[in-house]
């Protein structure tokens, strides 16, 4: 099964090699053009204004902190908790089944569910949801189902924000399948460093001839086929996961036993979501906020082009170090992070391109300040 041998295997790894070559030098007509002004995209046929990409990134954002608060929190001002990551020092390669950042509190989990069962104290849920039978709090069946309902809308918006907001992204699969707590077998993708949520996935060049789905960060030492990609996440969307890890989680466990103990962020007890449900909810919040439907493989079109018209073009190494701009506050700080990220977890060059690359992205939506 080695080149040059007389086998059919030899023969299709032959014809694989020169196919990938191929395409790698073969040019075709782009389905991007840009206007003079680069104010408006024209993919495929159809407009789209760059202004409007904002918007629906920012309008997913917005919808998806209401639900936390007035759904999932029994809220009344759309106001979520803030959870002070900053406090957090996490060590990435701590490898205890079941372990994940939040348990650094003790008393997080207890802290959650009081706060959630005195807010719902305030509102007309409590008596929808609480039956007191024999000195037993019980949880009704139909509440439970409606609020698992809600959690679900959420994790869609969050999944589709994760995947717009974290710089140039990936597969669907290679966000749905991150793990936000150790198992035994594989370590956690979901961490806080500096005050900021860092997803990191793997991805080995088999996974793009097999198209397997690769499930968690191996715990042993990785091979040089495998590559570590670092993808941080905005402010606001931090504060999105941080809060459902918190409180919304242990209520959840709390409310309803047979919730299943998965370590998924994005998935169920039958693995990680795939690709279709993520570009469903994208096609469908796209056009019904901005009229323009998008599937997951067109996002991924158009954020490369995005990419390389507006992010690329600029780097943090081109900033004059006397710059006092208010635009470029922060910077340094930034270029403090991402040296201690790859000495701590060993990134090449090239990783340190995407992180700046992922923090200009924060920029260039708006939302790179807290």
């Amino acid at each position: 099964m080695t080149e040059g041998e007389g086998t059919p295997f030899n023969y299709i790894h032959k014809l694989l090699n020169y196919g990938y070559v191929v395409s790698k030098n073969s040019k075709t007509r782009s389905s991007i053009r840009w206007s003079a002004d680069e104010k408006q995209m024209y993919f495929k046929g159809r407009r789209l204004e760059i202004q409007e990409w904002k918007r629906f990134v920012h309008s997913l954002l917005q919808s998806a902190e209401e639900v936390m608060s007035r759904e999932l929190l029994f809220r009344r001002d759309d106001l979520i908790p803030n959870v002070n990551l900053n406090n957090i020092v996490e060590d990435p390669c701590r490898e205890d089944a079941e372990y994940y950042f939040m348990l650094e509190n003790a008393e997080a989990m207890k802290t959650g569910r009081r706060m959630l069962l005195s807010n719902m104290k305030k509102t007309e849920a409590w008596n929808r949801f609480v039956k007191i039978e024999r000195g037993k709090i019980l949880y009704a069946e139909e509440q439970v189902n409606e609020y698992e309902h809600k959690v679900m809308e959420f994790l869609e918006l969050l999944c589709c924000l994760c995947i717009m907001t974290c710089g140039q992204s990936g597969r669907g699969t290679e966000i749905t399948s991150l793990q936000y707590k150790n198992t035994m077998s594989t370590i956690r993708g979901i961490l806080v460093e500096d005050g900021q949520i860092m997803l990191v996935t793997e991805y080995h060049k088999s996974q793009a001839v097999t198209d397997q789905v690769l499930t968690g960060l191996k715990k042993h030492a990785l091979t040089k086929q495998v590559k570590i990609i670092p993808r941080f996440l905005p402010h606001r969307v931090s504060q999105l996961i941080a809060t459902y890890l918190l409180y919304v989680l242990p209520f959840r466990q709390m409310i309803s036993p047979e919730t299943t103990r998965h370590p998924f962020l994005f998935g169920d007890q039958k693995g990680p979501w795939n690709g279709g449900r993520i570009g469903n909810i994208l096609a469908k919040e796209s056009h019904r906020r901005i009229g323009f439907r998008m599937t997951l493989r067109d996002y991924r079109q158009i954020s490369i082009a995005m990419d390389r018209k507006f992010i690329r073009e600029y780097d943090f190494d081109d900033l004059d170090e006397d710059d006092d701009d208010d635009e470029e506050e922060g910077l340094d700080t930034a270029h403090d992070l991402i040296a201690g990220i790859c000495l701590e977890y060993s990134f090449n060059v090239k990783d340190i391109r995407r992180i700046q690359r992922r923090i200009n992205m924060h920029d260039y939506l708006d939302c790179f300040d807290d």
